[in-house]
């Protein structure tokens, strides 16, 4: 067995799917991936199921009121810990309270002057460090995959790799790098943190996925 993307691409959740191994994805059934959202909720609606005209979920959407950095703060008990923002030359140019309040790529709320806008390009949890460039810095062009899973060879084929839940399909090659995959995409990537996921896809089938470990730009 294989996953495949959706027929309903704004709901697919392939990406969400692919460090599933081989043997679990042998027992899946998907009834609804040939039908897009609205003819599930037409088909609802002629059984007089309740969940027809159900409100769609949107984001995280159990974190509640706020997104995820309140959510972060009350039940992990993270609290304002102030530490440096610097430049992508090094230099101080700022304060933050708490590296777990940025997501690499994020532009609003860094609370620095520069000329130009600045982007998040990097935390770092054990100095408590958030980094800030332009956007080009945020360009990746090769991500190494560790842990991985294949369902079939992908050595030197022409893949679509994503690297976020609905995020756009980047054209790109794998080839194995010591004990992990290392990735090479023709079309760069913005806002690469090591933890994502990649998911890489082979004519609208998930072939293979791993968690970025590292990137170079």
């Amino acid at each position: 067995g294989a996953i495949a993307r959706a027929a309903d691409a704004d709901k697919d959740q392939s990406y969400m799917l692919a460090m599933l191994d081989r043997q679990t994805i042998a027992r899946l059934e998907f009834p609804l991936g040939e039908l897009t959202k609205h003819q599930v909720r037409d088909l609802a609606r002629d059984a007089a199921l309740p969940a027809a005209d159900a409100v769609e979920s949107q984001e995280v959407c159990f974190v509640g009121v706020g997104g995820y950095v309140p959510f972060l703060e009350r039940v992990a008990g993270m609290s304002a810990i102030p530490g440096p923002i610097i430049d992508d030359g090094g230099t101080r140019i700022g304060t933050h309270e708490g590296y777990w309040r940025y997501t690499v790529g994020q532009r609003r709320g860094l609370g620095v002057s520069a000329d130009g806008p600045r982007y998040v390009l990097g935390t770092d949890a054990a100095t408590n460090t958030v980094t800030v460039g332009p956007r080009e810095l945020l360009a990746t062009t090769e991500i190494e995959l560790r842990p991985f899973t294949l369902n079939e060879s992908v050595e030197g084929a022409h893949l679509e790799v994503r690297v976020r839940y609905r995020g756009r399909a980047l054209r790109g090659q794998a080839h194995p790098a010591a004990d992990g995959l290392r990735v090479t995409l023709l079309d760069p990537a913005d806002g690469v943190a090591p933890g994502q996921t990649a998911a890489l896809y082979r004519d609208g089938r998930l072939v293979g996925a791993g968690v970025i470990i590292g990137k170079d730009v």
